[in-house]
């Protein structure tokens, strides 16, 4: 796929309600008018509701001309259920997949993971589905928790394009230095699929932190001390559109061609830094996070 720089793509999870369903119709027609790459839909939170992805990306693709791409993870109840998925996907004409582990997160009731590494579902997929999808996985340009060095992490992407993976999307981050730090060592190291920056609006500062640390994204000490300088949540909004924006500038400005972005499936945030990037003229004033 040809990709012109400044392309973008979004990522969605699946809503508990009806409503919640509805809401993100309005918000994925909102972005449909801004022409992004895909659309991609998790597995929800804790990686269990496979059903609720499933029958949400049948939904958009009735709904929506964008490409509508699933998270597919090791979380699974089993291979056959895996290989039914896959076929459901290709009767629904879908042709890309976001294949990951999935973290088995304490207290919530999960599937066991079939495969011990998002490698191997790479492979199974491959081994059952041949060139058919296309497959991004994840990469971690501050490092995986479970990870005991940068290298080893980075070799874990290796092992992953390997198998069969075709580019790799990135944790979150906010010191610009570490993409470029971690994209420079996979190039050392033999990755050579592109990588992609993911990057994640600043909606909750509060929230935020407490899904930095539980994901051990690191938020920078400068980034945390300008934050703190405000009390009220508008001003710390403003604040982290214009440190997103700033950081997405910077990566444009270094030649990345395109940028993932983590939606929580909201859209004024993510129009708006996309229209100071020069890359939407969709109005925001009526919309929402």
């Amino acid at each position: 796929m040809i990709v012109k720089q400044g392309s973008f793509s979004c990522e969605f999870f699946p809503p508990k309600t009806m409503g919640g369903v509805n809401g993100l119709y309005k918000v994925i027609n909102e972005y449909e008018a801004l022409q992004p790459t895909y659309f991609s839909i998790t597995f929800g939170a804790g990686g269990g509701i496979v059903d609720s992805t499933s029958q949400l990306v049948s939904s958009l693709n009735e709904k929506f001309n964008t490409p509508i791409v699933p998270h597919i993870s090791c979380l699974a109840d089993s291979k056959e259920n895996i290989l039914d998925l896959l076929q459901q996907y290709k009767n629904q004409g879908v042709n890309k997949l976001v294949v990951l582990r999935g973290d088995v997160i304490p207290g919530v009731q999960q599937a066991k993971p079939i495969w011990k590494y998002a490698s191997n579902l790479v492979s199974f997929i491959r081994e059952h589905t041949g060139d058919y999808f296309a497959i991004d996985v994840a990469a971690y340009p501050e490092c995986h928790p479970e990870s005991n060095s940068l290298y080893s992490d980075v070799e874990t992407l290796k092992i992953k394009q390997d198998e069969g993976a075709n580019r790799a999307i990135t944790q979150y981050f906010y010191n610009i230095d570490s993409f470029f730090h971690y994209r420079d060592l996979c190039h050392k190291l033999g990755v050579s699929l592109p990588i992609i920056p993911g990057i994640m609006p600043i909606l909750n500062f509060s929230n935020l932190k407490r899904f930095s640390l539980r994901c051990e994204a690191e938020l920078p000490r400068w980034l945390v001390k300008q934050m703190c300088h405000f009390t009220d949540e508008l001003s710390q909004y403003n604040l982290g559109l214009d440190i997103v924006t700033r950081l997405c500038e910077q990566l444009l400005a270094e030649g990345v061609d395109e940028l993932h972005f983590y939606t929580l499936n909201g859209f004024k945030a993510v129009n708006t830094i996309l229209q100071r990037l020069g890359l939407s003229v969709a109005d925001v004033s009526t919309t929402n996070n």
